[in-house]
């Protein structure tokens, strides 16, 4: 029970991490070819701007990783769905089995077959 209380609080600081540095530390970057907008720890500067750069291939990984925990968020929702679908249809389909066998029986015992010689 204390390494389950352990990993939950872990978890726990690790939820609130994620949540603060997407939250937080969300800014835009103004390129030539367009506005780059996404989140991570930095210090501001007097504009509220960020004082840092990105290269081609920090903002291309950038946007993979982005792309990756969308695509990954919505195929757990769908797949959280169909399971959640599939688990209904399965006890439906086992009461309505149950419920039909015992519909279908009688509450007469077998017949017997006692021979006295």
């Amino acid at each position: 029970m204390n390494k389950r209380r352990h990993i939950a609080i872990a978890l726990s600081i690790l939820y609130v991490c994620f949540w603060a540095s997407t939250h937080l530390f969300y800014h835009a970057h103004y390129l030539p070819n367009g506005v780059i907008t996404h989140s991570h720890p930095y210090f501001p500067s007097d504009n509220n701007q960020p004082e840092h750069s990105h290269t081609a291939a920090q903002f291309q990984f950038l946007d993979i990783l982005e792309t990756a925990l969308f695509v990954g968020s919505e195929l757990l929702f769908i797949f959280g769905v169909v399971a959640y679908l599939f688990v209904v249809l399965l006890l439906v389909t086992e009461s309505r089995l149950m419920s039909s066998y015992y519909a279908l029986s009688s509450l007469r015992a077998p017949p017997s077959d006692i021979r006295f010689s």
